[in-house]
């Protein structure tokens, strides 16, 4: 089954390659956007925890792929 996130992987490395500084932009957003989603998950009332915790754990699983994303993407192409 292929990974969800492999074209946003692709975007991600193409734009970490012509755009450095706009990526590293990108990439601080979404480390504040998994911040406020940490915080929202160790204040979560217990009826909504778990979609609370789905949602950080998304993100975070996000942040790691765009973080790695010049790799996975050396990976991916060096299987084909």
């Amino acid at each position: 089954m292929r990974d969800p996130f492999y074209d946003v992987v692709l975007a991600a490395a193409e734009l970490k390659l012509a755009a450095p500084r706009e990526y590293e932009k990108l990439l601080v957003a979404v480390r504040l956007v998994e911040e406020r989603c940490r915080n929202d998950l160790l204040s979560a009332e217990a009826n909504v925890i778990f979609p609370v915790q789905g949602k950080a754990q998304l993100v975070t699983h996000l942040r790691q792929k765009l973080e790695n994303c010049l790799q996975i993407k050396a990976e991916t192409e060096a299987r084909k």
